[in-house]
């Protein structure tokens, strides 16, 4: 099976609260939809990055399948990365 690095954004007050959203806003049931519905494991990393595009040549170099990174842009903002299976 493959994989497919996909990036959105959720608007929330905290980290649970931006996993809640992700859950949430996931379009198949389909374990191998290349959605993030295909994520178990979910991950803060604000605070290891100074630049979203650090964060994200990190996710695409570095991340692992199944796995949704967190990143916080301001406020309420988030991005999520993550390789999704496909």
């Amino acid at each position: 099976m493959g994989a497919t690095l996909e990036f959105t954004r959720v608007t929330a007050k905290d980290y649970r609260e931006a996993v809640r959203q992700l859950r949430e806003q996931t379009l198949s049931s389909d374990p191998y939809s290349g959605d993030f519905n295909t994520c178990h494991d979910y991950y803060n990393e604000s605070n290891s990055f100074d630049s979203v595009d650090k964060f994200a040549d990190w996710v695409e170099d570095e991340g692992q399948k199944r796995e949704a990174y967190f990143y916080k842009l301001d406020g309420d903002r988030w991005l999520v990365g993550a390789w999704c299976a496909c």
